[in-house]
């Protein structure tokens, strides 16, 4: 019998980079020990006849150096192929101490039945001290400086596992220690929270029980031997808006200056919890038995955690973008991938305040339904990956919005998640906005930065996302994205360029300038007040334009002069509301104003501006009038097809009007009409 066959081994007679069929193994398991241990492995978890749903099982590349677990995905048949039967990806690995005939087969720990499981602690503190002390190689993290880790206004005092009371605990000035915050779904209704009337009772004693998912808080900030917790339902009084007001714009000191922050991803509210995950029995490895060359010994079969596939930004895929974006085939083969993937487990990660949350944190244990996770500055990793090699990434993508990551990347992940409370659109990203302008001393506008506002301006509202948004102006002026309640996006700038052109953001428009007040309230982060403009100089061009009723629901024809033909456009509007005012209008052709940010040669493009005031104001110096506007859509050429490698020949609607030609975009027509005008933007 051989210990590895032609079918399950490359030539070296590594377990590695392999694809076998189901048939095929089952015809060779009486010929080869390693075939016979990948089938025995695969029933084990699956059953005898797993065979009927998966067509082959798809063994991945693996270093020398790798000593973890040995990975197995299965393939599922394409007309089995369902949300119920995904792609699965198993491990066999042997325990920490044992051996086994196979290299590939690394050894791993089990992964812990609840949050509190030796193991899943012991982890807990691996990672916490190879991040917090000096020399332990991460790098990008700072080792923990009890000195300055200053203690918030409030804090819960967790006690001891002797003396097990919680109370409100109120630092003097300037005193430090270590403390843990917690990042949670609130749910709905709140079982507890600190409020006027029981503020000075907290400070004795806060009743017990606690909701669920606080007490499983309390007991992982006893074991890791930290004596403070913050939570914010009960370090901040929550019936009073001036006690929110100064403590909410704190979450930077707050979430930055914890020791650890405890993400509750598998609880969908504050009496759910999260240390007894409802998925963890499914990493419960299996035991197969196994005798090769009269060696006789285990190996350990279980499900991969999906901590890392299901958790946004832990993963190695791009951020924020949908899985359809992110990979290229046949429409046959994207939606094959698409239906193999598993939903996003965490539903904390999809919520809006969260987000600077776990960007702020330097160190985060994520407690899932199937697994524990972590993830600072230098590492992600998780238990069911805890002795694996990394390869392609090990940090955290979400950890560089600090400083590294784009801030129109962050806006545009940050307005895909949610916010029970829409009027909380800046005020939930106020603490990531504080610390990067520590970072960069820039100045923060509206949700935008001055030295690249001219950049941040050019955001559109996603489709068709954006036709359930509504306007906001109590929140922000028409110009920042945070003045609509759908996601928002920014085009590629390589997309927005022709050949030989030049950056097309730098052309001849300028900001001049904005009111010396435009935040409402005590935080600079926060609401704008209303009527905050910025003034600008720029080409104006008025237009008419009228919908292609025959071609996309986007496209329109633009005609900046009535004797000049028209040039198809695409105008992507705020909100629907404003694209159905512009549609209902009574003239033959609705007229607006164009603020053109491009010159020739590349594409013109521009701002759509609509509802000029009647009362215009004098320019400073000159006594000349100067317009007041208000943004309503973002307008492009429609899209080139640019390098498809798998054009669809029945989609003609699609292609129709997308090869716009530079000759085409009529750039005289334009220039003839334009004029240099300064104005304000609401």
């Amino acid at each position: 019998m051989l210990f590895t066959c032609s079918l399950c081994a490359s030539p070296e007679g590594r377990i590695a980079n392999r694809r076998i069929t189901i048939e095929a193994l089952w015809a060779q398991r009486h010929q080869c020990y390693t075939c016979r241990l990948l089938w025995d492995g695969v029933a084990a978890v699956h059953g005898d006849e797993f065979f009927k749903n998966f067509e082959c099982l798809s063994i991945p590349w693996r270093s020398l150096k790798d000593t973890g677990p040995l990975r197995v995905d299965l393939i599922p048949h394409e007309k089995v192929t369902s949300s119920s039967i995904p792609r699965t990806r198993l491990q066999f690995y042997r325990g920490p101490n044992d051996t086994t005939a196979w290299p590939e087969i690394g050894a791993s720990t089990h992964v812990g039945l609840n949050g509190l499981s030796h193991s899943t602690l012991e982890l807990a503190h691996k990672w916490l001290k190879s991040c917090t002390l000096p020399g332990e190689g991460h790098s990008s993290c700072k080792a923990f400086d009890l000195k300055r880790s200053f203690l918030p206004a409030r804090v819960l005092d967790v006690g001891t596992k002797q003396s097990p009371s919680v109370r409100l605990y109120l630092p003097q000035d300037g005193e430090t220690a270590q403390y843990i915050a917690l990042s949670h779904c609130w749910g709905g209704k709140t079982p507890i929270m600190t409020n006027k009337q029981n503020f000075q009772g907290h400070l004795q004693s806060i009743s017990q029980p606690l909701p669920t998912t606080f007490n499983d808080a309390v007991l992982v900030a006893r074991e890791l031997g930290v004596r403070f917790l913050w939570i914010d339902s009960l370090c901040i009084i929550q019936d009073s808006p001036e006690d929110w007001a100064v403590h909410a714009p704190q979450m930077a000191k707050v979430y930055g200056g914890a020791y650890a922050t405890i993400a509750a991803d598998a609880a969908k509210d504050s009496a759910a919890g999260f240390l007894s995950g409802c998925r963890r029995h499914l990493s419960s490895p299996k035991t197969v038995a196994f005798s090769c060359d009269g060696h006789d010994g285990l190996v350990y079969v279980r499900k991969r955690g999906s901590l890392a596939y299901q958790l946004p930004y832990h993963d190695w895929s791009e951020p924020g973008r949908s899985i359809a974006s992110r990979i290229r085939g046949p429409k046959e083969v994207v939606d094959r991938f698409c239906r193999e993937q598993e939903p996003p487990e965490s539903g904390l990660s999809t919520r809006g305040w969260v987000f600077q949350e776990r960007v702020l944190s330097p160190r985060t244990l994520h407690f899932g339904g199937a697994e524990t996770g972590w993830e600072c500055r230098s590492l992600i990793n998780c238990e069911c990956s805890a002795s694996s090699m990394r390869y392609h990434r090990k940090t955290s993508l979400l950890k560089r919005a600090l400083s590294k990551m784009a801030w129109t990347t962050v806006v545009e992940e940050y307005t895909r998640l949610r916010l029970t409370f829409e009027e909380d659109r800046l005020v939930a990203l106020s603490g990531l906005a504080e610390a990067r302008k520590h970072l960069s001393n820039d100045i923060y506008i509206a949700g935008m930065w001055l030295n690249n506002l001219k950049r941040e301006l050019l955001w559109r509202s996603d489709v068709p996302t954006a036709k359930s948004a509504v306007r906001r102006l109590d929140i922000a002026p028409t110009w920042s994205w945070a003045s609509v309640t759908c996601p928002v996006v920014y085009e590629d700038q390589t997309a927005t360029q022709s050949t030989g052109s030049t950056d097309t953001i730098e052309s001849n428009w300028d900001i001049l300038g904005f009111p010396n007040n435009t935040v409402s309230g005590t935080s600079s982060f926060g609401k704008c007040v209303a009527g905050t403009y910025l003034r600008m100089r720029g080409y104006l061009v008025e237009v008419n334009f009228w919908r292609d009723i025959d071609a996309d629901p986007l496209h329109y024809y633009v005609q900046p002069n009535k004797r000049d033909s028209a040039i198809l456009f695409q105008i992507f509007w705020d909100t629907s509301e404003l694209e159905s005012i512009s549609a209902s209008s009574d003239d033959e052709h609705t007229r607006y104003t164009v603020l053109l940010v491009t010159r020739a040669p590349a594409p013109p493009r521009g701002l759509l501006m609509g509802c000029p005031s009647e009362n215009a104001s004098q320019i400073p110096g000159t006594g000349e009038p100067h317009q007041k506007y208000q943004r309503v859509a973002y307008i492009v050429p429609p899209r080139r097809r640019r390098g498809c490698d798998w054009p669809d020949p029945e989609d003609t609607a699609s292609a129709e009007g997308v090869n716009v030609q530079p000759e085409e975009w009529n750039w005289p027509s334009w220039q003839k009409n334009e004029s240099l005008q300064e104005f304000r933007i609401f």
